[in-house]
């Protein structure tokens, strides 16, 4: 995600990185946002938080507000994941929320992969954890649930079926399962 030289969120993919010797391989790329704006301005008003690999797509979970000439005003993100398919030739966003510009905003989404066509997408918005399922497609497959609770830079992690996460703010840990 660069905010100059490019202004965009693109994946990488390198091949043959071992056989070069040279350490970089076969680099190709596949622009997945593009931010308005002037060469060197901070402010994307976008995150990535999730990339995952199914059977058939890059998977990239992130937020963002509207990407147009006012996005550097607006506070407002939503949740999306966009899939890649594996050859970097077709790019699909799949937007998971749809809040309207005011109302609030999210958090940095992760994703934790649950088999090689099930991910679930946790974000926080308030003092909720809201969590969905998408597809190998990136492709919302179920509700969008919600409960008391944080994310944190803790990575959610799977384990015998339940998935695991903590916060930490300065005088308590706290523990959370799904």
């Amino acid at each position: 995600q660069g905010d100059a030289y490019p202004r965009e969120l693109i994946l990488y993919k390198s091949e043959n990185l071992l056989d070069k010797g040279s350490g970089q391989g076969d680099l190709s790329e596949k622009a997945i946002i593009k931010y308005p704006g002037a060469i060197g301005e901070n402010q994307t008003g976008s995150s990535t938080g999730g990339l995952e690999i199914s059977n058939t797509s890059y998977l990239v979970a992130g937020n963002s507000v509207i990407q147009d000439e006012k996005n550097l005003e607006r506070e407002t993100r939503n949740i999306f994941v966009a899939s890649v398919s594996q050859d970097l030739k077709q790019t699909e966003m799949n937007w998971l929320t749809s809040y309207q510009e005011g109302d609030g905003t999210v958090t940095t989404p992760h994703m934790v992969k649950l088999s090689d066509e099930k991910f679930m997408v946790l974000w926080s918005r308030g003092d909720a954890v809201y969590y969905t399922l998408v597809d190998g497609e990136g492709k919302k497959i179920s509700e969008i649930y919600h409960h008391t609770g944080h994310l944190s830079d803790c990575r959610p992690v799977l384990e015998n079926g339940n998935i695991y996460w903590y916060t930490v703010n300065g005088v308590s840990m706290n523990f959370y399962t799904i």
